[in-house]
């Protein structure tokens, strides 16, 4: 999956969490931290749900909670099988 693929469902998913911040979402990079994003926790996991549901896979929750960036996100995707559909 390609780096824009990835930040495009993270994109999407943020817009369903917190739809008033889509200027703030637009702007995100691999590199954005999730702490970073202003989000609580049940928004992370919405978050997370969102890109699960949008390739048809679950993320592990061991390498989940080892996530501190979108980058490490995308390599718990990708290790995960995910690929855009």
């Amino acid at each position: 999956m390609s780096d824009a693929a990835f930040l495009g469902l993270v994109r999407e998913s943020l817009f369903e969490v917190a739809p008033a911040r889509k200027a703030d979402f637009a702007k995100i990079e691999l590199d954005t931290r999730i702490d970073a994003l202003g989000l609580g926790s049940i928004e992370v996991m919405e978050m997370v749900t969102g890109v699960e549901d949008r390739l048809g896979i679950i993320l592990p929750e061991d390498e989940l909670q080892r996530v501190q960036s979108l980058r490490d996100l995308s390599k718990v995707v990708v290790g995960a099988g995910g690929v855009v559909q």
